[in-house]
């Protein structure tokens, strides 16, 4: 269900692209209807694999923000409509050649997607992905995915039960090796479940 294409709006298709991927990086994902639209459009524009994979992560982020309009309605829950959002993103990254930059662009899907599984309380995708992501970071032990990982691991041990190493991956998250500094936003991710596994352990001593 896509209105006037966009192609309508710029002299060519190309440049139609190129503004609307332009227009990805100027902020987060607005309410996901919108968002579908206009990433439906530019699907339209013949977009290059790699191109098409940032339109239906930057889908898959609005869906899993949980901004929605007023009465908007979709066929799954918003977590489950960004779980196929990024599944279409991998499928786009598969028909393009595996190098660095695009085991990277995967190690960031995969990531969305234990956090996405973790949100719904499935502990066996979530290390899955956890796994393909950690794999693809293998080499590049100082990249900005690294907290933001150990922050999915963290979150994974204390849905399995495992508060103490929950509690550890977390603060490796926040004083990684090699000198790594979190990026603020991800620092207050892990500061915030850090402090909640926190609280958890004190109230099972208290309780013990």
């Amino acid at each position: 269900d896509c209105p006037v294409p966009l192609q309508s709006l710029a002299s060519d298709e190309a440049t139609a692209l190129a503004a609307v991927l332009n227009s990805l990086d100027q902020g987060p994902a607005g309410p996901p209807a919108d968002t579908r639209r206009i990433v439906c459009q530019a699907l339209q524009l013949k977009p290059s694999p790699r191109d098409e994979a940032r339109l239906h992560e930057h889908l898959a982020d609005a869906w899993a923000s949980g901004v929605q309009a007023l009465g908007e309605t979709s066929g799954h829950p918003p977590s489950e409509e960004a779980l196929l959002s990024l599944g279409r993103a991998l499928e786009a990254l598969s028909r393009v050649p595996h190098d660095e930059e695009t085991l990277l662009i995967e190690a960031r899907l995969y990531r969305k997607l234990a956090l996405l599984n973790l949100h719904l309380r499935r502990p066996t995708e979530a290390q899955e992905a956890l796994q393909a992501a950690a794999q693809r970071l293998a080499d590049h032990p100082l990249h900005p995915e690294q907290p933001r990982l150990k922050l999915a691991l963290g979150k994974l041990h204390l849905l399995q039960g495992h508060l103490t190493k929950g509690i550890r991956a977390l603060e490796e998250g926040l004083h990684p090796q090699g000198g790594l500094k979190p990026l603020p936003q991800d620092q207050a991710a892990l500061l915030l479940s850090l402090g909640r596994a926190l609280g958890g352990q004190s109230q099972f001593l208290r309780a013990s």
